[in-house]
C-alpha cells in the first residue's frame, strides 16, 4: 500500500514524533510504499521528500509584529502547505494518508486538497487541540476541566500557550476558526485515540464514537537485538547509579523541578533524559544527574541502570510512552493516576499510580528501599500487533465505497 505520513516534525522532540517515526521505519520494513510531509529543520533526518517540507517557523523564538501576523496566517490557513502538499500528490498518489501532528506548522488547510482527490484520511490524536486550543489541558499542573468544557477563553487570561496573552490569543483565535468550519470533522475519515481514555474525551466534547477506533501504541526503540551489543564508551565509567529514572521532554509542565526539589531532599538519585524546553535550567548535585537527550541504546542503557521509572507529570497524558517502556524493559513504573495511565499500569503489580505528592515520595521511598521486579508485564505494546491492527484499518478505509462514516457530531461553538 501507499501511504502517506504526515508531521510537523521529522525529528524526535517528544512521543508523538518518535511513534510518527517509528511507524514510518515499520511500515517501510514491512512492504509498504511511505511518503513523508513535514517541516524543514535543522535536526530533520534526510529523506528524498524534503523537497516538499515546508519552511520553517518557530514559535518560540521572539517575534517582531510583522512575523507575528504572518505565523498567525500560517497557523490558521496555509497557501505554501496547500501547494507544497499538492505536488507531493501528483507524484507520490497514495492509497490513504495518515496525519498526525499538524497544528500551527502545517494547519488544516492541506485536507481539502487530499479530500478533493477522494483519499481518505486516518489521523493519531497525540493531544487535545482537536477540543481545546489548550493542547495540553493543564491547569497548574493537572487536568483542566475548563478548557475540556469548551470555556475557551480562559486559555487566553490564563496565558496557556507559552505563558504569552499573544500566542494564546493566536491560538484562540486560530482554534476557533477551524471549529467554525469543521475542518477536521468534514475531512478527517477515522480518528485513532491511542488509549480509551482520549476516545472518552473526545466524545464527551462532542465527537462521532463511531468516528474514533482505539489503538494503544507500539514501543519500537527498545525492541532491536542490536543493543545487546552497543558502544557505550562514553558512559561505561560513570559511576552514577540512579534509584529512578525520567525521560521525555524536559518542561515545566511535565513536572520536572518539583520532582527535582523532591528527590533532593529525600535522596533519591535522579537521573533526567530529554530535551530541555524553554529555558529550564537543571542544577545538578550528588542527587541529580541530566544525561541530555539520548539515543536509544543509551536511553536502554540508563533505564536497565535505573531500579524504577518515574513520570511526574499530572497532565491528562493521551497513552504514557514512558509507562510502556519502562514495562517492555522490566521496570516497575511509578505516576500519577491520571489520564491514560490505568489503561498501562497494573496498580500494584507492573508498577504505581498515586494521587498526589505525599503519596508518590512516600512510594518512591519505598521503591528506593525495597526495590523489586514487576510481577506482570502488562501489554505487549508489539510492532506486529500494532501493524495488523493498524493494516485492517487503512484496508477499511481504502476498499470502502462510502469513505467517511455517517455520522453527526455534537460539537458546540460556544
Amino acid at each position: 500500500m501507499k501511504i502517506l505520513l504526515i508531521n510537523k516534525f521529522y525529528h524526535s522532540r517528544g512521543g508523538a514524533d518518535r511513534h510518527f517515526l517509528d511507524l514510518e521505519k515499520l511500515l517501510k520494513e514491512t512492504g509498504h510504499q511511505v511518503a513523508v510531509f513535514s517541516m524543514h529543520h535543522p535536526e530533520n533526518l534526510a529523506t528524498y521528500w524534503e523537497k516538499y517540507f515546508l519552511s520553517q517557523v518557530d514559535l518560540n523564538a521572539k517575534q517582531s509584529l510583522f512575523q507575528n501576523i504572518k505565523l498567525a496566517g500560517r497557523m490558521i490557513w496555509s497557501l505554501e502547505a496547500r501547494i507544497k502538499i499538492a505536488k507531493l500528490l501528483d507524484e507520490f498518489n497514495p492509497d490513504i494518508v495518515h496525519l498526525h501532528n499538524i497544528y500551527h506548522q502545517i494547519s488544516p488547510s492541506i485536507l481539502g486538497v487530499i479530500k478533493k482527490r477522494d483519499i481518505p484520511i486516518v489521523m493519531t490524536v497525540h493531544d487535545w487541540k482537536l477540543i481545546s486550543p489548550n493542547y495540553l489541558l493543564n491547569c497548574q499542573g493537572g487536568f483542566c476541566q475548563k478548557c475540556s468544557k469548551g470555556k475557551w477563553a480562559h486559555v487566553i487570561w490564563g496565558k496557556k500557550i507559552k505563558n504569552s496573552y499573544l500566542k494564546s490569543l493566536l491560538a484562540y483565535l486560530e482554534f476557533r476558526f477551524h471549529l467554525m468550519i469543521k475542518v477536521y470533522r468534514k475531512n478527517i475519515d477515522l480518528f485513532i485515540a491511542p488509549s480509551n481514555f482520549v476516545k472518552s474525551i473526545l466524545v464527551n466534547a462532542g465527537y462521532c464514537p463511531e468516528k474514533i477506533v482505539v489503538l494503544h501504541h507500539f514501543v519500537g526503540q527498545f525492541e532491536s537485538k542490536d543493543h545487546q551489543n552497543m558502544d557505550l564508551q562514553s558512559k561505561k565509567e560513570d559511576n552514577f547509579v540512579p534509584d529512578a529514572i525520567y525521560f521525555g521532554r524536559i518542561a515545566r509542565d511535565k513536572g520536572v523541578l518539583k520532582i527535582i526539589r523532591a528527590f533532593s531532599k529525600l535522596g533519591i538519585k535522579l537521573a533526567l533524559a530529554g530535551r530541555k524546553e524553554n529555558g529550564i535550567e537543571i542544577n545538578e548535585n550528588h542527587n541529580v544527574k541530566y544525561l541530555g537527550p539520548l539515543k536509544s541504546e543509551e536511553l536502554k542503557y540508563w533505564i536497565k541502570k535505573s531500579k524504577f521509572v518515574v513520570s511526574p507529570s499530572e497532565l491528562p497524558e493521551t497513552f504514557g510512552f514512558i509507562a510502556a517502556e519502562a514495562l517492555v524493559l522490566g521496570k516497575l513504573f511509578l505516576g500519577f493516576w491520571t489520564g491514560a495511565y490505568p489503561e498501562i499500569i497494573e496498580n500494584g503489580k507492573n508498577g504505581y499510580l498515586v494521587n498526589n505528592w505525599e503519596e508518590f515520595k512516600l512510594r518512591a521511598l519505598d521503591l528506593k528501599r525495597n526495590w523489586k521486579k514487576p510481577i506482570a508485564a502488562g501489554e505487549n505494546f508489539s510492532r506486529q500487533a500494532y501493524l495488523k491492527s493498524l493494516e485492517v484499518i487503512y484496508n477499511n478505509l481504502v476498499q470502502s465505497d462510502e469513505k467517511q462514516l455517517s455520522c453527526v457530531d455534537n460539537l458546540a461553538i460556544i
